[in-house]
């Protein structure tokens, strides 16, 4: 076992490359900053923890987990990151800010991002809070806000869990699937989380290249302070199931809707399911089918196939206003209690 713990790192940073022969590596209540790159920086490893620290203003990531590249790798082959040895990756109880790129940017199997706080990363302009690539992964727990680069959370891979995380004011999008390796991905889970988009979308599913296939968004409260924020926007996906959200945006036309959907999220055996949402906007037409270029009320969105169980109603949180997790508790009498089905997630 390789251990720091206590330590203040200065401009070098922390890197530990794959040529030590360390069956574990634990990483305690380090105070990481100012570095002139990656504040820490692992290379193809597994069984690590990263416990209790605090890491900020680093030159490039916050957390880097690197795997073995081939010289010539483009971030679309994905065989790289499958036959890599970074396996079982727990964060936890830790603060990363004002990275300049990504606050993490970790590609692992088995990983475990849990009780952490993560915010204001991204200080050139792009990179996210966390950008996460792999498998079965669980990421829990977490306060996620400020990006100031696009994404409080970017996602490629399958079999996540992605549960109970509060998100807040990131720049382009809160919670993102995107992909620019041709494989299929599936089994991936969204629940319980709260989402507070003030100038991006909450929700959104895309690729440049492959498919999300078999994706569960249930039970998120997504509250859009902005002008310019829509809850679930859905491009490129198949087999997607949202059920039991409550949703409320503002509304300017097709941007400010609560569920956006093109017809390639249509596809797959079981096609696009949607029902028993709580949705409100500044309008009764709280959804757009790209499909038809056409704001849809929920009639209309009925008419297609989706929502016969959802309602079109103001949830009545308790102080929506307060830009917190706990303003958004429902107040008595709001349509959203008992609306939604039991669901089996864990």
């Amino acid at each position: 076992m390789y251990k720091i713990s206590s330590f203040i790192a200065g401009n070098a940073g922390i890197y530990i490359n794959s040529n030590k022969n360390y069956d574990k590596i634990n990483l305690i209540k380090l105070s990481v900053h100012e570095a002139t790159g990656n504040c820490i920086s692992l290379e193809n490893r597994g069984n690590v923890v990263i416990d209790n620290n605090t890491v900020y203003n680093c030159g490039n990531d916050g957390i880097k987990f690197y795997i073995s590249e081939p010289a010539n790798w483009d971030e679309t082959d994905w065989s790289a990151i499958a036959t890599s040895n970074s396996n079982n990756v727990q964060i936890i109880n830790t603060e990363v800010y004002s990275a300049f790129n990504n606050g993490i940017y970790l590609a692992s199997h088995s990983a475990k991002i849990t009780n952490n706080n993560f915010h204001n990363n991204g200080t050139s302009g792009e990179g996210h809070n966390i950008y996460l690539l792999g498998d079965n992964a669980f990421v829990e727990k977490n306060r996620i806000t400020d990006c100031q680069g696009y994404d409080g959370f970017r996602f490629a891979g399958e079999k996540l869990n992605f549960r109970y995380n509060f998100l807040k004011n990131n720049n382009r999008h809160d919670i993102s699937f995107w992909s620019d390796f041709p494989e299929v991905f599936s089994y991936n889970k969204i629940y319980g989380n709260v989402v507070l988009p003030t100038g991006a979308d909450a929700i959104y599913i895309n690729t440049g290249a492959g498919k999300f296939n078999s994706i569960s968004i249930y039970n998120n409260t997504i509250h859009g302070f902005g002008d310019k924020t829509y809850g679930l926007k859905l491009v490129a996906c198949e087999n997607v199931v949202a059920k039991n959200n409550i949703i409320k945006t503002k509304y300017r036309s097709s941007i400010n809707s609560a569920i956006i959907l093109e017809p390639t999220c249509e596809g797959g055996t079981n096609g696009f399911i949607a029902d028993n949402n709580v949705v409100h906007c500044e309008s009764d037409k709280c959804f757009y089918h790209a499909g038809d270029e056409m704001d849809l009320n929920l009639i209309s969105w009925q008419s297609k196939g989706y929502g016969a169980n959802s309602i079109v109603a103001d949830p009545l949180f308790e102080n929506e206003n307060a830009g917190t997790a706990e303003g958004l508790k429902l107040s008595a009498g709001s349509p959203a209690v008992d609306a939604g089905v039991r669901m089996s997630l864990d």
